[in-house]
């Protein structure tokens, strides 16, 4: 079980359930290809590695405290997010797992991209 005092404020209720699960989409798996792609192609290897990691510590929180994005009823049923830099990571909580469903640059349109998601 998390520590409580490494949970955010607002979240120390929710924090008793621990999530160990943890899974991409198909969908994100390929957000994630897309990303490194043109990551390496308009910033460099370097730079995007670094982007990369930053979503892997990003999953790594979402382990330990499943309720740390904020709840997105506006995108989607049940999604909630997450940003990292231009990009958020939409998510939901299934059962015991957290299931990544898609990675999205800010600008594109999360309702329309998460369309049969639900």
């Amino acid at each position: 079980m998390p520590n409580p005092k490494t949970c955010f404020g607002r979240l120390l209720r929710r924090c008793a359930k621990h999530v160990t699960k943890f899974r991409l989409s198909a969908q994100a798996a390929r957000d994630l290809r897309r990303i490194s792609a043109t990551g390496r192609r308009d910033h460099g290897v370097a730079a995007s590695e670094r982007h990369l990691a930053g979503f892997e510590r990003l999953f790594q929180l979402l382990r330990e405290q499943p309720f740390a994005g904020q709840e997105r009823p506006e995108f989607a049923r049940r999604v909630r997010s997450l940003s990292h830099r231009p990009h958020r990571i939409l998510y939901r909580l299934e059962g015991d797992t957290v299931l990544i469903v898609r990675i999205l640059h800010h600008a594109q349109d999360a309702p329309r991209a998460l369309r049969g998601e639900q």
